[in-house]
């Protein structure tokens, strides 16, 4: 090779690897075929294709199929990436974020012009051929290669719409080929049944479907055999690469399944370990409310002893006035009573030690469902941003399992006020901020309603990025900063 070319070749590489990033999302319109209709349209090129590559479709609508009719001129086959990039795949993309695979779009030798038919029950989508490593792969790579334009036809109605839900499993050596020609005289299937086969057996697809590995390797050889005749070549390479592709599918069809089975019996998992938490804070609610009761009825018979010594006092002090005679036995009398408060003053001390027991059995049953601290404002449980998604205000299910162990506990201490205060972090816009911790707290403050919380108890509040509890610096400390707080002072009576 000349210092010529290879400097062509140096100068090719470099603009191609300098065309594009990883694309985010791209725009798309989505048509909705009528019954009986029929439209052809043109495709929008990306800097991704080969520069003098065209497409157009012909699709018609009928008894619930679509039918397209892909047509194309001067493409260059897929492996021209390189990497593991080896086949061209149609999509048919809904307004939902799905894609659907239409089948490959066969380019197997330079400048080549085709046309090739494709069917899908869908009616209202958008198209786009992207560059994949093999052609039955479930989503579609960011490498987009084209995308269905508008059409004036006036029986079709449009929807503009992005697209993200891109793979990021493929690598392509190069991000473009439009500056690229395929000038090997070998056919492109056969490179292409080559990363197939190999993709197959880095992912051990023989295990799962040795039947279909074993025929794409024996079409291979089949393939390299035929050197002399390159229309038999590129059959069997074809052959051998649709082969591979279908036990790469099943491959990965079996993994995601086990993944699926695997991450279901974790969530069972899971949830039986909530629900047995929820079992023992009901259990110590209860226990609770049982002592409640019995202080309860304590208060009330002191509260009777008192009323009857009152009026034991009053007797006395009548007797003393009225009879001058009896003072010695008044003043006896005035002991008791004097004993007898003694008594009642080391009854009462004894009630409130047991009341600052049950508070601190309080905070204890609080602390089981989230952090809780004793403060000026009283006593404050501090529920973590991990009750909601980020930027959202409705509680996650696991979420509503600990609130509503803080309601079940909260509803045997009837005298506690509840001050509901929602927090965010620093990110994002203090109106925004304002408005969604005002949301969080509405959120916590109806679901103790729905608990059985007396809104008379409660209120809430928004206070934003205000009053963090460490700095906005990481983003660990960001999200002990995203919480809601539920202050707890006993309520006046």
């Amino acid at each position: 090779m000349s210092r010529n070319r290879i400097a062509i070749l140096t100068v090719v590489f470099v603009l191609a690897a300098s065309v594009l990033a990883a694309a985010e999302e791209i725009q798309l319109n989505a048509l909705m075929l009528r019954d009986g209709s029929s439209i052809d349209l043109y495709f929008v090129k990306t800097n991704r294709a080969p520069n003098k590559a065209a497409m157009q479709a012909s699709i018609s609508f009928s008894g619930g199929q679509t039918t397209v009719k892909l047509m194309f001129q001067k493409m260059e086959p897929a492996v021209l990436f390189a990497g593991d990039i080896s086949a061209y795949v149609l999509w048919a993309v809904t307004l939902d974020g799905s894609a659907e695979n239409l089948g490959e779009v066969v380019v197997d030798k330079k400048n080549a012009s085709g046309s090739q038919p494709y069917f899908t029950g869908r009616r209202n989508f958008a198209l786009m051929v992207t560059a994949e490593p093999f052609s039955t792969v479930n989503r579609p790579t960011d490498l987009v290669l084209f995308t269905s334009s508008q059409t004036k036809a006036i029986n079709v109605q449009y929807t503009p719409f992005s697209f993200k839900n891109f793979s990021e499993d493929a690598k392509p050596a190069l991000p473009s080929i439009a500056m690229f020609q395929y000038n090997d005289d070998t056919p492109a299937a056969v490179r292409q049944a080559a990363k197939a086969i190999e993709m197959a057996e880095k992912l051990n697809a023989a295990e799962i479907n040795p039947k279909a590995v074993a025929g794409a390797k024996a079409a291979y050889a089949k393939a390299l055999a035929a050197k002399s005749n390159k229309t038999q070549m590129a059959d069997q390479a074809r052959a051998a690469a649709q082969l591979a592709s279908q036990a790469i599918k099943d491959t990965l069809k079996v993994r995601a399944e086990k993944a699926a089975a695997e991450a279901e019996e974790k969530r069972v998992a899971e949830k039986a370990a909530l629900e047995t938490r929820a079992t023992t804070a009901e259990g110590e609610s209860a226990r609770i409310a049982e002592q409640l009761r019995e202080v309860e009825i304590q208060r009330q018979a002191l509260a009777i002893e008192t009323s009857n010594l009152a009026k034991l006092a009053e007797k006395l002090t009548n007797e003393k006035n009225g009879i001058a005679a009896e003072r010695d036995a008044v003043r006896v009398e005035r002991d008791a009573v004097a004993a007898e408060r003694d008594r009642v003053a080391a009854e009462r001390e004894v009630i409130r030690k047991e009341r600052d027991e049950l508070a601190n059995m309080l905070k204890n049953a609080l602390s089981s469902v989230a952090e809780t601290t004793d403060s000026a404002r009283g006593v404050v449980v501090s529920l973590s941003g991990i009750l909601f998604d980020v930027g959202q205000a409705t509680l996650k299910t696991a979420s509503q399992i600990s609130v509503a162990k803080l309601a079940g506990i909260l509803m045997v201490f009837p005298h506690m006020n509840l001050s509901i205060e929602g927090y965010t972090d620093a990110t994002g816009s203090r109106e925004t901020n304002m408005r969604l911790s005002m949301e969080r707290a509405r959120t916590v403050y109806e679901f103790l309603m729905v608990q059985g919380i007396s809104s008379d108890r409660m209120k809430y509040q928004g206070f934003g990025p205000e009053n963090p509890v460490a700095p906005n610096d990481t983003e660990a400390n960001r999200s002990r900063n995203r919480r809601v707080e539920v202050v707890l002072t006993q309520a006046r009576r």
